[in-house]
């Protein structure tokens, strides 16, 4: 009888393995849109550019991307030699991610910017980048008593100067991307992030000591 008992048993259990309703299924919870950009951000790979290394410092940028031997006309204009012209070129817009004219800058920084773009265009799609400058000759702030500004050799890019002006940083106003800091900038912080994952140094990062001093947001420039 118990033999028969345990054989109706074990037949029932079978049964049941079939018949009784499946537990529901328990996904993930869907990651948020800011989740799904920290993830690739942090993640970016190194860029393999042309460069053994981004330039450190007035010698090295000089060392890798040359001297631009620059005059300046009866008008005071800045110019560089011929010899250093060569080493820039135009980039259509077709090749610029996310830009709709061409840009003038040196050949050795191409890839670095295009690949910014790329980037850029990939974690912040919504971002539009009105208006990109780069090739400049002249000195830091525009004023001859100071050196060269980078732009001088085509390697800094100013993206939407009319939103992310360069200001003289207070010590009690707020850091990049603290609240408040879209008073001075309209660059996303993702859109920074692959810009310096690339290799650029940001001019928002500038001022932000205890003292506080000049910071350009819109500034962008290859090299340490």
């Amino acid at each position: 009888m118990k033999k028969k008992n345990r054989f109706w048993g074990e037949l029932l259990r079978f049964l049941q393995r079939f018949f009784e309703p499946a537990p529901p299924l328990v996904l993930p919870p869907i990651p948020t849109e800011e989740e799904e950009v920290a993830e690739l951000v942090d993640g970016w790979p190194e860029f393999d550019g042309p460069l053994k290394s981004i330039p450190k410092g007035r010698k090295g940028m000089v060392e890798v991307y040359g001297d631009p031997s620059v005059a300046y006309t009866s008008k005071g204009t800045a110019k560089v030699s011929r010899a250093f012209a060569r080493k820039l070129h135009t980039v259509p817009a077709d090749l610029l991610p996310g830009l709709s004219r061409r840009l003038y800058m040196h050949r050795s920084v191409s890839p670095y910017f295009r690949e910014a773009l790329r980037r850029a265009q990939l974690v912040a799609p919504g971002y539009k980048l009105e208006r990109v400058g780069c090739f400049n000759p002249r000195h830091m702030r525009h004023d001859k008593s100071r050196p060269l500004s980078d732009h001088t050799w085509a390697v800094a890019f100013d993206i939407n100067s009319s939103t992310n002006r360069a200001f003289y940083r207070k010590p009690t106003d707020p850091k990049p991307f603290e609240p408040g800091w879209g008073k001075y900038s309209s660059l996303p912080e993702s859109v920074v992030l692959a810009f310096k994952s690339v290799g650029f140094s940001w001019g928002g990062d500038w001022g932000t000591g205890a003292r506080g001093g000049f910071c350009d947001p819109m500034h962008f420039s290859l090299r340490r």
